[in-house]
């Protein structure tokens, strides 16, 4: 708990921008602003870490500090379709690629803050976030997920054609979380749920050596044949999300084992804790760079599977 509340403190104080609600992007080693740019990827986790830090303690000051952040988002970061990517110190956008992927983490972290304070104005940021998805993220002809857009929302020129299996996953359980949370049964993600898994177990999975690919086309054709850890450990957790669904059962039973195996193979020393960030095709190490952010991808996703599967 002491750990819980410094850290929370720290984050006001390191990060917080009174001014304008919002916080800066990074600081250095001396606790000073490095990055002074408003991410909406960051802002979205520290809704999360808001969230999980007020179910941990009942720390009020948790609420607050995350409908602070909430707003900030709201007033600064929307656009006409969507949010924006950063923005600057005069809180103007920074032009940059559009991705799918903070998008993703703001439902998130909408999903979990109103889960823990049930504020409806997190599930209406969740359902609009809902209708960003199917209005542009997933691709209508292809039935995947679009990862880089231009400003209007519209495939990138240069990036549009890249799938990555892992956030496929990623959103067959945000998908299946905001089913879970919001009590809304809709056909139409169920079906959204079948058609990502398909294609992950059809082009996502490396049959030949295992793993999960980095980036692929929508038909299946590799572009970066390198494995991040993340993506592993996404599809695992989607994986045992398909353990009780009849049409995918006995797919998901015969792969866990398999995936499992090659986390203990070849991503983690399980004496150290230490990983591996992203091996090759052939399952080799290409880094010893050991980001801080993988943790996120490997304790509360091992965490989730036992809610579907036994341990």
């Amino acid at each position: 708990r002491e750990k819980l509340d410094e850290s929370f403190e720290f984050l006001k104080s390191a990060y917080f921008v009174p001014e304008t609600g919002g916080c800066i992007f990074s600081i250095n080693s001396k606790n000073e602003p490095k990055d002074t740019k408003y991410d909406l990827y960051a802002h979205a986790f520290i809704i999360l870490a808001c969230a999980e830090y007020y179910k941990a303690t009942k720390n009020g000051n948790a609420l607050k500090h995350a409908k602070t952040t909430f707003n900030f988002i709201k007033d600064n970061f929307k656009l006409e379709q969507g949010f924006a990517e950063a923005l600057d110190e005069n809180l103007k956008p920074i032009p940059n690629i559009r991705r799918q992927n903070p998008h993703m983490h703001l439902l998130e972290a909408c999903l979990e803050i109103y889960d823990a304070s049930k504020d409806t104005d997190y599930l209406d940021c969740a359902n609009e976030t809902i209708e960003l998805f199917y209005d542009y993220f997933l691709d209508k002809n292809t039935q995947t997920l679009t990862e880089f857009f231009e400003e209007d929302l519209s495939p990138h020129r240069a990036e549009g054609h890249k799938i990555e299996a892992g956030h496929h996953s990623e959103w067959i359980y945000l998908l299946t979380r905001y089913q879970n949370i919001s009590g809304a049964t809709n056909p139409h993600i169920e079906q959204t749920i079948d058609v990502f898994f398909t294609w992950i177990k059809t082009h996502g999975i490396d049959t030949k050596y295992g793993g999960v690919f980095n980036a692929q086309t929508a038909n299946g054709e590799v572009i970066d044949s390198n494995k991040r850890i993340w993506a592993i450990f996404e599809t695992i957790r989607a994986y045992s999300i398909m353990i009780d669904n009849p049409k995918h059962k006995k797919d998901a039973e015969k792969m866990l084992p398999r995936l499992i195996k090659i986390i203990k193979t070849y991503y983690i020393d399980i004496n150290t804790g230490d990983w591996i960030e992203m091996l090759n095709e052939e399952l080799q190490p290409v880094t010893d760079h050991m980001p801080a952010t993988t943790p996120y991808h490997i304790y509360p996703v091992l965490k989730g599977v036992t809610t579907y599967i036994k341990p």
